[in-house]
């Protein structure tokens, strides 16, 4: 923030700051060009403001940030017995090690919440791999009982990030133009429409109660 802009100021306003319209949407857009950018001046500061550190400590922007993926073994077998072991997006039977894909991709969001997490087969998870998939496919992921995804998320000391899921598709989507290819399935793509069909995680504002 500009240096003019003090603590005092910020308590002021509750400390919150209030994005003028469509200024988020634009933020999860180029989510992946200001993501390493801001990683990079906050590190800086972080150094500014520690003198202590020099140049031999040890790689500070991932213990700020992390580097790796999650493991998603433990999502795998806990997903299996819940939902059953097919492939979320072609019905395909699974094997013992199938993938675990994230539908809102892991690269744009990096969510790693049970909420954002189905099993795919190889062919699949392959195929999708960063793309933003159909709307349709967003809706089933977002659709599936949460009182489920939450005695999973329990067994296996996992969080489901349900809300931010919801929050992080609004964004992403209202943020993409239209007509841009979404992935449908192997081979094929559906171009996005939401004047057409505006799904409900869309408008959505609060907790949506789901059936069994």
């Amino acid at each position: 923030m500009h240096d003019q802009v003090s603590r005092g100021t910020i308590r002021q306003h509750g400390d919150v700051l209030e994005l003028f319209h469509g200024v988020a949407y634009g933020l999860a857009r180029l989510s992946g060009l200001l993501k390493p950018t801001l990683e990079l001046l906050w590190v800086e500061d972080v150094r500014r403001m520690n003198r202590f550190l020099d140049e031999k400590v040890p790689d500070v922007t991932g213990h700020l940030f992390g580097r790796d993926r999650l493991s998603l073994a433990p999502a795998r077998s806990a997903l299996k017995e819940a939902f059953g072991p097919v492939c979320f997006y072609c019905d395909a039977s699974l094997p013992a090690d199938n993938p675990v894909d994230h539908v809102l991709p892991w690269a744009r969001l990096g969510i790693d919440g049970l909420a954002n997490l189905v099993l795919a087969c190889r062919r699949c998870n392959n195929s999708k791999l960063h793309s933003l998939p159909a709307v349709t496919h967003v809706d089933r992921t977002l659709s599936r009982d949460k009182s489920t995804l939450e005695q999973v998320a329990s067994s296996i000391l996992w969080p489901t990030q349900y809300e931010r899921v919801v929050s992080a598709a609004r964004g992403l989507y209202l943020g993409e133009p239209e007509g841009t290819p979404t992935w449908q399935g192997v081979r094929s793509t559906v171009l996005l429409d939401l004047s057409t069909y505006s799904p409900w995680w869309v408008e959505y504002t609060g907790e949506r109660h789901l059936e069994t």
